[in-house]
């Protein structure tokens, strides 16, 4: 059974509607560089270290 135009329309509205949303919860979830200070590295690092271990 074929989509109708209407279901097409929803789901390419829906899929940039998503997209738009990942976009903007990646950027909204960036930390700048310029905040981090050395020592909040160097334990962030040290955290991962533990994570993988």
């Amino acid at each position: 059974m074929e989509p109708t135009n209407a279901e097409i329309i929803f789901y390419v509205v829906l899929a940039i509607l998503g997209i738009a949303f990942l976009i903007i919860v990646n950027c909204a979830n960036r930390v700048s560089d310029v905040d981090i200070t050395w020592g909040q590295r160097r334990d962030w690092e040290r955290r991962e270290k533990e994570w993988y271990k």
